[in-house]
């Protein structure tokens, strides 16, 4: 299926891509409680094979008044060098300007 889209062969499907990348943000972030994640939109933009290596980068962007945490993120595909996952609402070259003003991920600490 992913050669009939031009891909170039079977590709990870986008949910298990999610799904690492907020996995492991509530382990880093959220103290290991899927519970602590309030919202966690994303952007697809490039795609991911089996096998691939993913890295999630993330990073505190400001605290709110009502004890949430706004956090800011990316995740790498390590065997092709291309960002593959963005903060929903995102584009690569405005990140960390948009960043600054759109909420992302939510925790409660």
């Amino acid at each position: 299926m992913g050669s009939d889209a031009g891909f170039g062969g079977v590709i990870l499907h986008g949910l298990s891509t999610f799904g690492f990348a907020a996995r492991g943000i509530i382990k880093a972030i959220g103290g290991g409680v899927p519970s602590a994640l309030r919202y966690f939109g994303v952007r697809f933009t490039a795609p991911v094979m089996p096998g691939d290596g993913l890295e999630t980068s993330a990073w505190e962007v400001k605290k709110a008044p009502d004890g949430t945490t706004e956090v800011a993120f990316e995740v790498r595909n390590t065997t092709t060098g291309k960002v593959c996952l963005l903060p929903h609402g995102s584009d690569r070259g405005e990140f960390l300007l948009l960043s600054l003003f759109r909420l992302f991920v939510l925790f409660i600490f």
